[in-house]
């Protein structure tokens, strides 16, 4: 994990752990954007790549199926 997701964890972690304090001060809805800003950059980080781990598998099996399709439409091997 990123730094950037490390601090988004330990915010909730502590959120979570004075949760008596958080709800006494009425500091939910501050918390809940302070761990949402930092989200945004580990966030975008973690989409980008989940896209290219996506594009790769989809080429990787595109090529496999296309691949046997081929290879279903080869008259079969003379026996020896």
């Amino acid at each position: 994990m990123s730094k950037a997701a490390d601090l988004a964890n330990q915010t909730a972690a502590e959120a979570v752990g004075a949760i008596r304090t958080v709800a006494a001060f009425g500091m939910e809805a501050a918390l809940a954007a302070q761990f949402a800003a930092e989200l945004r950059a580990p966030w975008r980080q973690f989409r980008r790549t989940a896209l290219v781990t996506g594009l790769a598998f989809g080429a990787s099996m595109a090529v496999l199926f296309m691949a046997r399709a081929l290879r279903a439409r080869l008259p079969p091997a003379p026996c020896a």
